[in-house]
């Protein structure tokens, strides 16, 4: 069953919406190797593992990249406009298994990193066509810089996107541009510019590209995929929110997601790796502003907020036992709860965690939430040469540990779904998950009524998801709603 329907952005410019005007949040997930996974025979498993758990969890979208490029393993465009028919193959296959799983993808087209290409590949090879050594940055690296101005890399560029949006999927024979199943393309991932007015250089790559897109592809959404530093177009926010002096990576949020063309803004989250030296009662107090912040920020810039990474790393000591739940899974529950008020008060469309994978799936850098029970270390499932302690992923732990991190996501899952289904919820009349708009900053969001909220706690019970927990969520007389998660004590919100 496809989804029904091209996305859109609502009227008051502060949601997603279906086709038929319906509300449309989502509750997301990363997933990176599904292109190049699926491309060989001996790993698509995992691609179908992660579909099939994404589906089961009730995850709607998955953010994954459309690209592939220059000399590497399941390349997609090996040389400018030569590509790999295996490779698209893979990505038909991709767009049409989460089809009919009714999920949604956020297709990125390029990488600001060396990973999987991008931008630096394109450098590379506008810099050989010439017979020219391409620029190299500080780290040894070919530059990225020259890919956002450089007329043989945009134009290497366009022609990449015409070919992936007019691609007529082998599968299903719908072209890509015409295919609901994908939610909307991302420019590109992290974006980032160093060097003399960079911070003027994204925004203008951006709304250049995003014109070039929409005139390829006018039904779907288009996004710039940034992290969301913020910069010289807001100061007083860049001065109080960004996790460290952000000057040098020629960010600016409200700029680069400035552009008509794009039609919702990205921001990412990842408190672990911007504030190493801070407890963690700071960087939960980081997330929370951070987020507040943003979805502000978009929303005086008349743009959907959509949090498309963000992610904790596994505690290494595993869960707490004393709680009954991980720091991961208490700051999971947390988050995803602030995730509810601003989609109820208007401004967060959706919100993507990095990331998920299949069982046999390494997790290489610790935020790796798997939602399957893992093979034991001596079984082969792709990680008994992982030995050190700081290394081990959370599947080698006991089971337990990541189980409490996928039962905060599958709950909030279930809670999207209200919203989207339940009219009544979305406008905010059932006080269970309301907050007071002052609180968010949103002195136009709608509020549950006065006199609506019982002096007395009660509890609403909310779709199985798993686990055997009764899975309920609290609210009293002082509208602060509580969100049970069961596995993480009820964080008060």
């Amino acid at each position: 069953m496809q989804p029904r329907g091209f996305v859109r952005v609502s009227g008051d410019r502060l949601r997603l919406v279906e086709a038929d005007g319906s509300p449309f949040y989502f509750c997301g997930a990363n997933c990176y190797y599904l292109l190049t996974r699926a491309a060989d025979p001996a790993t698509r498993h995992e691609c179908t593992a992660v579909l099939d758990d994404a589906a089961a969890a009730g995850i709607t979208v998955l953010r994954t990249w459309a690209f592939a490029d220059g000399e590497q393993w399941s390349a997609l465009q090996t040389r400018p406009g030569v590509f790999e028919e295996r490779t698209f193959r893979a990505l038909d296959w991709v767009v049409a298994e989460a089809g009919r799983r009714s999920m949604r993808l956020l297709l990125n087209l390029t990488n600001y990193w060396k990973d999987y290409g991008g931008m630096r590949v394109y450098v590379q090879w506008a810099y050989e066509a010439r017979g020219q050594q391409p620029p190299m940055d500080g780290s040894g690296q070919v530059a990225a810089e020259p890919f956002y101005t450089d007329p043989d890399c945009q134009r290497m560029f366009r022609a990449y996107m015409a070919a992936v949006v007019q691609r007529v999927n082998t599968l299903t024979g719908v072209r890509y541009s015409e295919d609901p199943t994908i939610l909307a393309w991302g420019l590109a991932n992290e974006p980032r510019c160093e060097g003399d007015h960079a911070c003027a250089v994204v925004p203008f790559w951006a709304d250049a590209m995003a014109r070039h897109l929409k005139s390829l592809d006018p039904h779907h959404l288009v996004t710039l995929d940034t992290e969301g530093f913020l910069g010289p177009s807001t100061p007083d926010e860049a001065a109080h929110s960004n996790p460290y002096s952000c000057a040098g990576t020629g960010c600016d949020f409200a700029a680069d997601c400035g552009s008509p063309a794009i039609d919702f803004a990205c921001a990412h989250l990842y408190p672990d790796l911007w504030l190493p030296q801070a407890d963690e009662q700071e960087r939960l107090r980081f997330a929370l502003r951070w987020l507040d912040c943003h979805v502000a920020v978009a929303r005086r810039m008349g743009k959907p907020l959509v949090l498309s990474e963000w992610g904790k790393q596994r505690s290494q000591a595993g869960e707490a036992a004393a709680t009954g739940g991980s720091s991961r899974a208490g700051f999971y529950a947390q988050v995803l709860g602030r995730c509810v008020q601003h989609m109820q008060a208007g401004g967060l469309a959706g919100t993507a965690f990095w990331m998920m994978a299949a069982p046999s799936y390494p997790d290489y850098d610790g935020f790796t939430v798997y939602f399957h029970s893992p093979p034991s270390s001596g079984t082969g499932g792709g990680t008994a040469n992982i030995s050190s302690s700081s290394s081990q992923p959370e599947q080698m732990l006991p089971a337990r540990a990541g189980e409490r991190t996928a039962a905060v996501i599958r709950q909030h899952a279930a809670t999207v779904a209200l919203l989207n289904g339940r009219p009544e919820i979305a406008s905010g009349q059932l006080p269970y998950l309301a907050q007071p708009a002052a609180s968010l900053g949103h002195p136009s969001a709608s509020v549950t009524p006065a006199g609506s909220i019982s002096s007395a706690p009660h509890h609403l019970p909310l779709p199985a998801v798993g686990g055997g927990h009764g899975q309920t969520v609290h609210s009293g007389g002082s509208g602060r709603g509580r969100f049970c998660y069961c596995y993480c004590c009820c964080p008060q919100m």
